[in-house]
């Protein structure tokens, strides 16, 4: 066989394998996109937050309220000690706290602080949720194609798809040609 048909064998070759790779590459963004989109709209549908605001504002709200949500409650605060009474420290070396429950509990408060601890607990998984799954969608909003529905849809001849489908094109190629 001549020179001129295996480059254009190798061309056929590396122009297929490219569509493959792209289709596979569009398929996986668009499935990103929609499992993240997913779990947004059913945050967003949630009843257990207030609907007086949008996912977003009420999200922001709570990124400012929770991290003070136990201050009521540093007055119980005291250091860890252990069984031989020294204080507990962290691996960076800190200074380890707990909350003294007893005296709250003298003092009345302690169904409340443990409210609070669940609440507290409660907005930071709700935080993460959001946060995790809109950075998915920000990092995978543009190799895919928004349907009507507001879902994505696999689009091979996206730019940046067809991009990552000849870069991995070129990576693997070589080794089985």
């Amino acid at each position: 066989s001549s020179a001129a048909s295996d480059v254009y064998k190798r061309q056929e070759l590396e122009s297929m394998y490219t569509k493959a790779t792209a289709k596979d590459t569009a398929k996986s963004y668009a499935d990103k996109y929609n499992a993240a989109k997913e779990k947004l709209d059913a945050l967003a549908a949630d009843d257990t937050w207030d609907h007086s605001y949008t996912l977003d504002e009420y999200v922001a709200k709570l990124k400012t309220e929770t991290p003070d949500l136990l201050n009521a409650y540093d007055k119980y605060k005291k250091e860890k000690v252990d069984s031989e009474g020294n204080t507990v420290k962290d691996s960076d070396g800190n200074v380890v706290y707990e909350y003294d429950t007893e005296a709250m509990e003298k003092d009345g408060v302690k169904e409340e602080y443990e409210a609070a601890v669940k609440k507290k607990a409660s907005n930071e998984s709700l935080i993460k949720v959001y946060d995790d799954n809109s950075k998915v969608i920000e990092d995978t909003k543009d190799y895919v194609t928004i349907g009507d529905d507001g879902k994505a849809v696999a689009n091979e001849t996206n730019e940046k798809v067809v991009q990552e489908a000849v870069s991995y094109t070129h990576l693997t190629l070589p080794t089985i040609a």
